[in-house]
Parts: structure tokens; sequence; C-alpha cells
């Protein structure tokens, strides 16, 4: 069997990166560090189900931990990449657009800060589009120079996640950092119109993404969870309510 490589994922959330490297059957996640307790909940029972198996469960504040000692009284100072995406509230168009000037978005250098300090064989951040833009493009060029000063070699590519397979057009910023001399290799998109170059498979629509689910459950939780009927209301019906509260 072959030995797999060991990642470390910072602000986990509720795993899905984590999941997405594992699917791959090449990694294995061996600590994962998430400080809102519902996500911590999430992934203590998603590993109770047989997900991240080898993985530890933190529930800290990345940006609170003492990196270095922290690594090796877990004996994880040997890993092979560490994986994140910091919270984007402070960059995205639909947050309050603060930048690095408020402690979340400050968290992006306690990513690098775990990077320089684990000396991992690569290193994968995700974050939104807009990150490229704050400061004319001054805060990403801040970030990138931490790990090239640290030995990687760096590169970073917005991808749209509908472009491989996903039932959204959601665009992401994707920041990776490989101590390799044979450069890292961006994907090709797998999804979309077809042209004289490229034979594409079909953007996934939201109906193909649930046309297989079940009948929905007549009561609670549901099957799968949360899958169950409700009594349909319409917005007109609603508002005379509200009106008719109001009288």
């Amino acid at each position: 069997m072959r030995k797999k490589y060991k990642i470390i994922s910072l602000f986990t959330g509720g795993g899905g990166l984590d999941l997405g490297f594992e699917k791959t059957g090449l990694f294995e996640s061996v600590a994962c560090i998430e400080s809102e307790p519902l996500f911590y909940e999430t992934l203590r029972i998603n590993k109770s189900k047989g997900f991240m198996k080898r993985a530890k469960i933190f529930n800290d504040s990345v940006g609170e931990i003492n990196v270095s000692p922290f690594l090796k009284q877990n004996n994880l100072k040997y890993v092979n990449g560490v994986i994140g995406g910091p919270p984007c509230e402070s960059f995205s168009v639909m947050g309050k657009k603060d930048g690095i000037t408020s402690s979340k978005g400050k968290l992006v250098f306690d990513f690098f800060d775990w990077v320089v300090n684990a000396c991992p064989n690569f290193f994968l951040m995700e974050n939104v589009p807009r990150l490229a833009n704050i400061e004319n493009g001054s805060v990403l060029k801040k970030l990138i120079r931490i790990p090239t000063e640290a030995g990687y070699k760096v590169n970073y590519k917005i991808l749209n996640a509908s472009h491989f397979g996903a039932a959204t057009k959601r665009e992401r910023l994707f920041l990776v950092g490989v101590k390799s001399e044979k450069p890292f290799e961006w994907p090709s998109r797998s999804h979309g119109e077809s042209d004289l170059f490229n034979q594409l498979v079909p953007l996934v629509t939201t109906k193909d993404a649930f046309e297989n689910l079940p009948k929905a459950s007549k009561l609670k939780p549901g099957s799968p969870q949360g899958h169950y009927e409700i009594k349909q209301k319409t917005l007109f019906q609603s508002r005379i309510q509200v009106q008719k509260n109001r009288t």
C-alpha cells in the first residue's frame, strides 16, 4: 500500500479541502485546526463516521497558537503539506472590505507563519478573488514574499468551480507554493463549452445536482438530513398576514 502524504489544515471549517485532498487517495489529514465550535463539532462527527481517520482535531484559533511548540508537542514537525482557507470577510465584495486592517484580515499572514514553521513540501491557500486586488495588489505581493523568501516557488490563479464539475459558478483564488525544481502545474478545465482545441464536458447545473435526490420525508430530520416536506406559503399570502397583524 502506497504511503500517503501528511497534511495539516488551518481554518478547516467543515473539512471541504481535507475531503478533496483525501479523495485523491494520495493524502491524509493529520491535524485540523478550527476555532468555530459548530464547525469543530461537525469535524468530530465526520471523523467518527470514517472521514479524516488519522486527523487530530483542535478547537483553537490559528492566530493564537505558538506554532513551533504546538507542532513539536503534537508530533507534527514532519508534514508534507499545509492547506487552508483563511476567513474571507475582509476581502469579499459582500463584506466590509477592510482588508488586513481587521483582525480577521490579518489571519492570512498567520497562515504563512505556520508554513514557515512547519516547513512542508507544499502549501495551498484558498480565498476570494478580490484578495489579489486589495491595495492595488500590494497585500498579495506581501503574502507571496513570505514563502518565497523561505524557499518556495509560489504561483496563484483564480479558478471557477463550475469548470471542474461543481454545480456552482464559484470563483476562488488559489495560492500554491512548492519546494521543488519542477514547477507546479495547474489543472486544465474539464467542463464548459467545447471549441476546436478542447473537448469539454457540459457544465453541471443545479438540476443535475438535485435530480437524483430521494423523495422528501414527511417529518424532520428527513433523509438525507434536512430533506423534508414543508407547508408552502406564497410571498403574497405572507404579506397579507403581515398586513393583518399590523391592523
